[in-house]
């Protein structure tokens, strides 16, 4: 990088070391030798991973069930290392990665967002946010009946209705509780 130009600050930033050991470095003849050995000591959650990964091939990506459920089995740490392990997997999904579009940037869609997709009247979205709305809808079909049941809330609080019909009530706590509309 030196040979390229760049300064001392620049390099040292670029590599992530101090400006002092940056010119250390630039005035060996050779790179210096590793004194840190990486080796991966093993982690309090190692041996549920095969168990955590049955699950995760059978589709529950939810890290707190699965907390829940090696807890159970004996692991005594808190859902934050498997929260952790469970992000690591979902960067690594290549199914989760290509099923939804990122935004135009680059960035991904926050949680606040996609909750503002789901209130948002549906004639005001732009082609990128419903586009993502139908990526959704299509990555997890269950959302479809979320998506419905905040639509009409939304519709509910923008034209000033307080009271939902029995039936609308019971619709909800069905479509919520999993089971057919009654």
């Amino acid at each position: 990088m030196r040979l390229q130009g760049h300064d001392i600050a620049h390099i040292a930033r670029t590599v992530g070391i101090s400006r002092p050991t940056a010119y250390r470095y630039l005035s060996m003849s050779h790179p210096p030798e590793r004194t840190r050995k990486h080796e991966r000591t093993s982690r309090s959650i190692d041996p549920y991973i095969p168990y955590l990964w049955h699950r995760w091939a059978e589709g529950c990506r939810n890290a707190t069930q699965l907390w829940r459920e090696i807890r159970a089995m004996g692991y005594t740490q808190s859902s934050r290392t498997l929260a952790h392990l469970m992000t690591e997997w979902r960067r690594q999904d290549p199914q989760g990665a290509a099923r939804l579009p990122r935004r135009r940037k680059g960035e991904a869609w926050t949680a606040r967002r996609v909750a503002f997709l789901f209130i948002a009247p549906p004639d005001r979205l732009t082609t990128e946010q419903a586009t993502y709305l139908a990526a959704v809808h299509a990555a997890e079909p269950a959302l479809a009946s979320a998506y419905a049941l905040a639509q009409d809330f939304a519709a509910m609080l923008r034209g000033r209705q307080g009271q939902a019909t029995a039936s609308e009530r019971r619709a909800a706590r069905a479509s919520l509780s999993g089971e057919g509309a009654p």
